[in-house]
């Protein structure tokens, strides 16, 4: 019998010990990837020991690069690829990483997707620091770009951060948005069986963790603007998931960190954080409306930022440094 609600994520998954540099992976279509080295995880925020899934490097047949995301063999990782899989395949946009295969190995499912050389969002202000201005607005457009693209067919991405945003190495270049298995239509119900994971809360808004069975399309429009505001100000919004006036007030002006930024400009921002999901701008796009010269002409971040909120477990256990 399948678990049910959250009991599911406290039975241990069974991790396939199998899989490593090397091991070849056969598509349903008959086509073999090689997997590479792992570049990253998921894993249940309350359970560090509990992976979702891992992320391999991985070549083709050809010798061209690819990307395999292999999850863990247990019903709720199964329902996650089941969804991923769906919606990947009915979203066909340059803002989406595009899916190219699926199979299963040793019982565990498993996507192929295109590769992009960049990798995560979070891994270049991880490893290379603050984008400039002029890369924070070519991200930001771009997600903003297929975020109105799904809204506009009811979808909720349910995940915006910069993990789930994966580059070209130039910033920038293209930018497009992955993980796909928690998505849902707007106003659906939400399902417990997939709760957040690596990264989420610290982006996710204020009726997604007090009120997570109505979400609208405005909850997808706060994670893209704690998103932006990370970009603009080298740390996270809120610091913690201790921090509660989370639930309570619109979010913080971003002038708080950096002094320079225009008036207009942290109103703009400040609008996509309003408590009130109905005070958001309805649509990303709108959220960039007027302030796309003075994104473009800011300096990055101080480096004096740079050790924010980017570690999801510092986030939960309050470690995180603000501005």
């Amino acid at each position: 019998m399948m678990p049910s609600g959250f009991d599911s994520w406290l039975i241990l998954p069974e991790p396939n010990q199998s899989a490593r540099p090397g091991t070849v992976l056969v598509m349903t279509s008959g086509e073999a990837v090689t997997l590479g080295s792992i570049f990253g995880e998921d894993r249940s925020p309350f359970q560090m020991d509990l992976f979702f899934f891992r992320w391999y490097d991985a070549t083709n047949a050809e010798g061209d690069p690819v990307t395999v995301k292999l999850y863990y063999r247990y019903p709720a990782c199964q329902h996650v690829f089941q969804k991923e899989r769906e919606v990947a395949r009915g979203l066909a946009h340059p803002g989406v990483v595009r899916t190219i295969g699926e199979g299963s190995f040793e019982g565990c499912p498993f996507l192929v997707y295109e590769h992009l050389a960049g990798g995560t969002l979070r891994y270049w202000l991880l490893k290379q620091g603050s984008l400039p201005g002029s890369g924070v607005l070519s991200v930001a457009r771009q997600i903003a770009e297929v975020l109105d693209f799904m809204h506009a067919r009811g979808i909720l991405h349910s995940d915006v951060q910069p993990g789930n945003v994966w580059l070209d190495p130039d910033p920038e270049g293209r930018a497009a948005l992955a993980e796909f298995g928690v998505t849902k239509a707007e106003y659906e119900v939400a399902d417990l069986e997939l709760p957040l994971a690596e990264g989420g809360y610290a982006y996710a808004a204020p009726e997604q963790l007090f009120n997570c069975q109505a979400t609208g399309l405005g909850a997808d429009i706060y994670n893209f603007g704690i998103m932006l505001y990370e970009l603009i100000a080298g740390a996270a919004a809120w610091s913690s998931l201790r921090d509660l006036s989370r639930l309570k007030e619109d979010g913080p002006d971003i002038r708080n960190c950096r002094k320079e930024v225009s008036e207009r400009l942290a109103l703009q921002l400040a609008r996509t954080l309003r408590l009130d999901p109905e005070a958001r701008p309805a649509t990303a796009g709108a959220a960039l409306e007027g302030v796309e010269e003075e994104i473009a002409a800011l300096r990055p971040a101080p480096t004096a930022n740079q050790a924010g909120p980017r570690s999801w477990r510092n986030f939960l256990l309050g470690r995180s440094q603000g501005c």
